[in-house]
């Protein structure tokens, strides 16, 4: 019983985090490449 609880909850949690991070870069790739670029030309300018 213990064993199938903790399992059915590593479950939900592995979904739930896979759920969550797959969302916002299908939403969000493009704004994701544009703040990858801007950050690393101020780091380049930085430089």
């Amino acid at each position: 019983m213990l064993v199938e609880r903790w399992f059915t909850m590593t479950v939900f949690k592995l979904a739930v985090m896979a759920i969550g991070f797959a969302l916002p870069i299908s939403q969000s790739a493009d704004d994701f490449n544009f703040m990858r670029e801007r950050s690393y030309s101020t780091f380049v300018d930085r430089r």
